[in-house]
């Protein structure tokens, strides 16, 4: 009798059918991409704030793109429960490079090439990123990007230690 009823329901108001969004379900089945964080991600984000994307803007904006994503790396390895692979991230990228420019990518490449686990949030990070950059009162502004800890000058060692409390705080064992 229910199975009747919740048909007959279904038919004449459409909202209780069991149907599939299409285009959700074609969003779950897509793979993901590896997001380009490089120069042009980079001058696209200053682009859309209006900022000028002078050497310092393109630097201090590649500087806060790579601690961000070095910060979510921490955060990856410790959710999949990972130290190894986290000693090997920090070994990797714990002291500043050559090329800030695209040491996103070279981050982003390695926790891609890490683990699948990461691959559909690390693809949505991109945009999440970008769009968080543009937000009101953040560090992109008419006057520029803000350096990394208002312009003072943190060691490799205090990155680390914020990469370290952030695997500590999402280890799960």
């Amino acid at each position: 009798m229910h199975d009747s009823l919740d048909h007959e329901i279904g038919e004449d108001m459409g909202i209780f059918r069991k149907q599939g969004n299409a285009q959700a379900q074609q969003a779950v089945e897509a793979e993901p991409v590896l997001p380009d964080f490089g120069v042009g991600y980079l001058r696209g984000i200053l682009e859309a704030a209006r900022v000028p994307p002078t050497d310092v803007n393109m630097f201090n904006l590649a500087q806060r793109t790579a601690m961000a994503l070095g910060l979510q790396g921490a955060a990856y390895t410790a959710q999949a429960g990972d130290r190894a692979s986290f000693d090997r991230f920090v070994q990797r990228f714990s002291e500043p490079p050559a090329d800030w420019l695209n040491v996103s990518n070279e981050i982003a490449a390695w926790l891609w090439n890490w683990s699948s686990f990461c691959h559909h949030a690390l693809a949505a990070q991109a945009h999440k990123w970008a769009t968080g950059c543009l937000q009101p009162g953040g560090f992109v502004s008419s006057q520029g990007v803000e350096p990394w800890e208002n312009g003072t000058n943190r060691s490799p060692a205090d990155n680390l230690a914020m990469w370290q409390a952030v695997f500590a705080r999402n280890w799960r064992s």
